[in-house]
């Protein structure tokens, strides 16, 4: 047998270890994870969200408290909320713009201070003309950028999972009607309706404030990518192009843009009449007033729900779908209103208008980002949703009128009915412009 040498072994073993490659286990090794800061934004606009539409939601708590002082009408005083979500759709343009140029945290500050200042002025109202100046103006301003640039953002932060991010952000406004209808309730029997709009005044500021200080424009700004963001999507947001994106001009153009703001117009004016008039409509059947403010409760809780389940659902079926199905058990509810007698039918009721209703307001935003882009987002979704701003303003305030003429909220549930099932025929034939 043929023995090797002691110079040839030595050879082959550095000829072995040249070929060993020992930074294998060293390529091996990922980089540690750390929590994507989108998720953190998402987190500080569910409590922007929450606080400011958590309070605006309450103005039916007090409703009858206003009503019993000051012995204005029904349309009179629920005018004051058509008023501002009148102002709301004109201010939510002025936001998504100032949005768009100078980022979320300036603009949810600003947001915050009108918001807070006018509920604290809305305490010391003594005619009704100041109830129109101090709520429907001032908090009107500021309500402007309580939806638009929040959700504007999270499209810009998120490619992948941006609809169950616009549900978590959605969500806020049931989390936030859960906590403080029955809080303003509560508040109201112990210390009166004016010092309650005092302390939810000081409440707002700290609320709304601290949380803009943790929101940024865009991943891009900081080093970083949207979550989800690949391939030739990567590409258009480093180099700031994409031939999907429209200008404002270009969007208001096509017919998909005003089908968008047809449809949330003609939706909010039915959602608003019961959200406005459910407590007092409640009492007038016999339920006490705790109880009544247990409705718009679990109205929160539902729509809370309806908002997260519905924004991860349509990562998987679609928006549109998604979109329709809700508006299909939103608009059964209205009906199902109008035979609502006693407690158990009003919780069925709150349940499943909540999450029906939670189930549409992550939609139209995203709808809107995908069908038109996100370089102009902030002021393309601001008006589009002054769509949604002119339903609100419109529906309660009719809604009151029909009861001061006819003593019954009848005609105006279904009238609710209605205009939400136009609302879903008008969103089935929804399609995704191409620009020319």
């Amino acid at each position: 047998m043929k023995t090797i040498s002691k110079s040839s072994r030595t050879k082959i073993r550095q000829y072995s270890l040249e070929k060993i490659d020992f930074s294998l286990p060293i390529a091996r090794r990922e980089p540690q994870r750390k929590l994507f800061y989108g998720w953190i934004i998402t987190i500080a606009g569910f409590i922007v969200t929450g606080s400011c539409w958590g309070m605006q939601y309450s103005f039916g708590i007090f409703f009858k408290p206003m009503l019993a002082e000051f012995g204005w009408t029904r349309a009179a005083t629920s005018g004051a909320f058509s008023t501002c979500m009148a102002v709301i759709g004109f201010s939510s343009l002025l936001m998504g713009w100032l949005c768009d140029r100078f980022g979320p945290r300036i603009t949810i500050a600003l947001s915050g201070v009108l918001i807070s200042s006018g509920t604290f002025l809305t305490g010391q109202v003594t005619n009704l003309w100041q109830l129109y100046i101090f709520y429907g103006l001032i908090i009107g301003i500021g309500m402007g950028a309580s939806f638009v640039p929040l959700m504007a953002t999270i499209s810009r932060w998120f490619e992948d999972k941006r609809g169950l991010a616009s549900g978590i952000v959605s969500a806020g406004i049931g989390g936030g009607t859960l906590l403080i209808a029955p809080l303003a309730r509560y508040s109201i029997d112990m210390v009166g309706w004016r010092m309650s709009y005092y302390l939810f005044g000081i409440a707002l500021f700290v609320t709304i404030v601290g949380s803009s200080l943790f929101l940024r424009s865009k991943p891009e700004d900081y080093g970083l990518l949207p979550l989800g963001a690949t391939g030739k999507e990567r590409d258009n947001l480093q180099t700031g192009n994409s031939q999907t994106d429209f200008t404002l001009n270009e969007t208001v153009k096509t017919s998909a843009f005003w089908m968008i703001f047809i449809a949330q117009m003609l939706w909010t004016f039915g959602l608003f009449i019961p959200m406005v008039h459910v407590v007092a409509y409640a009492t007038d059947t016999g339920i006490s007033h705790i109880a009544a403010a247990t409705i718009m409760g679990l109205i929160g809780v539902a729509s809370l729900t309806g908002k997260i389940f519905s924004g991860g659902i349509s990562d998987k079926i679609g928006n549109k779908n998604t979109l329709l199905a809700s508006l299909a058990i939103q608009a059964f509810m209205m009906f199902w209103l109008l035979w609502s007698k006693d407690l158990s039918m009003f919780y069925i009721f709150a349940f499943l208008y909540g999450f029906s209703y939670g189930g549409v307001v992550p939609q139209f935003p995203v709808i809107t980002g995908k069908y038109f882009g996100l370089a102009k987002i902030g002021v393309i979704f601001g008006l589009a949703n002054s769509g949604a701003l002119l339903g609100n303003a419109t529906g309660p305030a009719l809604a009151g009128y029909i009861f001061d003429s006819s003593q019954s909220y009848s005609a105006a549930f279904l009238l609710a009915g209605l205009s939400v099932i136009l609302s879903m025929i008008l969103c089935m034939f929804l399609k995704k412009p191409s620009k020319i």
